[in-house]
């Protein structure tokens, strides 16, 4: 009888371990399932998305007290590199819902290098004495023309560290990613030198600047390009950009979607509702 109940209880041990077995196995195959994804061409762009302007050290390059003092000299800047080219430039980017100078516009094309884009509005400011509302004003634009160039540049720029990691998600679950922004390519080439390991998730070969083939942002022209560049198809083409018009172009020419970007984690969950992430 003790043996028989022995052998019960081993009998019922058995049975516990064999089904403990299966739903561990059952679990597994559960956590291992994955989603299928199709792959898309996702287009990042630079400023607002991968990188963006500090404000905090263009204030230290152009003094805290003066700009404070001259708290209108972000337009003005602005009306003067108009006055420079009254020419209102035909299909060009917009800052603040206002098309960019034409001067800004040129150099962006890469008809210009920084450097001659300094040095014209500095040659300007000599000649035009009689348009700045006081020498501080004009100090302070001389000094934001000179923000251009190289060595300024990258101490007003910071890296968007988690656009780059939502880039790279996006990489590794299969999607083509590339690089579509205005923006021109001696400042480009600094950033890649200063940041190696963030831009070594792209391909050379799939980065697009208005700098290095003359067309921009929101010009449609731009988004048929790169559709007959790399022969996509352009409902397989999602573009992530931080201003309305530029999605609105691209959808203009055929895009299947875009996404106006904010932040990182907004825009992730975007592409979560896309079956994108």
């Amino acid at each position: 009888m003790k043996l028989l109940r022995i052998l019960l209880f081993l009998l019922s041990v058995a049975a516990v371990l064999n089904l403990i077995s299966k739903t561990k196995i059952k679990t597994k195959k559960i956590v291992t399932e994955k989603i299928d994804i199709a792959p898309k061409n996702i287009f990042f762009d630079i400023g607002g998305v991968l990188f963006d302007t500090s404000k905090t050290a263009v204030m230290s390059k152009l003094g805290i007290i003066e700009c404070m003092c001259n708290s209108d000299i972000e337009n003005r800047s602005f009306e003067f590199m108009c006055f420079m080219d009254p020419e209102e430039p035909k299909e060009c980017a917009t800052f603040k819902g206002r098309p960019l100078p034409s001067i800004l516009c040129k150099w962006q094309k890469g008809k210009m290098t920084c450097h001659e884009l300094c040095q014209k509005v500095q040659d300007c400011i000599v000649q035009n004495p009689n348009f700045f509302k006081s020498k501080t004003e004009k100090k302070l634009i001389k000094q934001i023309s000179e923000l251009v160039l190289p060595e300024n540049y990258l101490e007003i720029t910071k890296p968007l560290y988690e656009g780059f990691k939502l880039a790279k998600e996006c990489k590794k679950l299969g999607h083509h990613i590339f690089i579509l922004s205005n923006y021109d390519p001696e400042h480009f080439e600094l950033l890649k030198e200063e940041y190696p390991k963030l831009f070594e998730i792209f391909d050379d070969k799939d980065i697009i600047l208005s700098g290095n083939i003359g067309i921009m942002k929101p010009n449609k022209k731009i988004f048929k390009y790169v559709i007959n560049k790399y022969k996509l198809d352009p409902k397989d083409c999602i573009f992530i950009d931080d201003q309305e018009e530029n999605l609105e172009a691209a959808s203009q020419a055929g895009w299947d979607d875009g996404i106006l970007h904010k932040k990182a984690s907004t825009t992730r969950n975007k592409l979560r509702k896309r079956n994108i992430l």
